[in-house]
């Protein structure tokens, strides 16, 4: 396997993981902040804590995610070119619409429009990935 083989490999596992992690960070987030009141007094009433801490650790491990998907995303810079990597964020769109319509959680429903907008956006995604040559 050639050096560039070998790196646009490790480019595609460390986006994989970018885009795992910021799906993860935008899921518990939104679930973290749908358990908290949503006139922010929580904010207020730090000190009552123990009222809110399910709800707050969901987000603060949503923020861990995004912290650790952009060091996943320095794996991605450092192995592939811009205009082929950048576009496979919007892989993390189509990850986090499929489960938030999926989960009873978050109380989505199902739509045909954004689906197919969902579906443009693979096609996309596909089409700058398949044409270029090199990294």
């Amino acid at each position: 396997m050639s050096l560039a083989a070998a790196s646009m490999i490790r480019g595609y596992l460390y986006a994989s993981m970018s885009i795992a992690l910021v799906t993860f960070a935008q899921l518990s987030m939104k679930y973290g902040m749908s358990q908290l009141p949503v006139d922010w007094q929580w904010l207020a009433q730090l000190g009552n804590y123990r009222d809110h801490l399910n709800a707050m650790l969901w987000v603060v491990a949503g923020l861990g995610a995004y912290v650790g998907s952009m060091a996943a995303w320095l794996g991605v810079l450092a192995n592939m070119s811009l205009s082929r990597a950048y576009p496979l964020l919007a892989l993390s769109y189509v990850s986090v619409f499929v489960i938030s319509s999926w989960m009873d959680i978050f109380d989505n429903q199902f739509d045909w429009l954004p689906t197919l907008g969902i579906g443009l956006i693979v096609v996309g995604v596909y089409f700058t990935n398949s044409q270029q040559k090199g990294s």
